[in-house]
């Protein structure tokens, strides 16, 4: 999950890192490996060349061939989150199509983090949300 500044007082949403910019990545794979099932704030100022997206993370669109634009993020399920230590959030998200998240021509909205998290797959390049 990006966002371009602050954690969802600013544009973004969750997205699906392409296995070329996983294994290719200007900063090293290990920026990209770490950041897999996260919410990451401040995208913009950990890179220069980040900056370039800003619209990207404004529209909802695809940056390049880096990475595939899912779904906004339900933000309210970072205060479900922290308000529940014992169980995980379900998943309240809704599919646009009734294929899976892990399909190219899926978009779905509102996903949580119990989503994003579900979907990650860590250290896989192809499961990187």
């Amino acid at each position: 999950v990006l966002f371009g500044g602050e954690r969802c007082k600013s544009d973004g949403g969750v997205y699906l890192v392409s296995s070329g910019w996983y294994t290719n990545h200007f900063g090293g794979q290990a920026a990209i490996k770490r950041s897999c099932g996260k919410v990451i704030e401040n995208w913009f100022g950990k890179s220069g060349g980040h900056g370039g997206y800003s619209d990207n993370l404004r529209d909802g669109t695809d940056l390049g061939g880096r990475a595939k634009f899912i779904a906004r993020f339900d933000c309210s399920s970072l205060t479900t989150v922290a308000a529940s230590t014992t169980n995980p959030p379900e998943s309240t998200s809704k599919a646009v199509t009734t294929t899976k998240p892990s399909e190219s021509t899926t978009l779905f909205s509102g996903w949580t983090l119990a989503d994003v998290t579900g979907n990650t797959v860590i250290g896989s390049a192809s499961e990187c949300y």
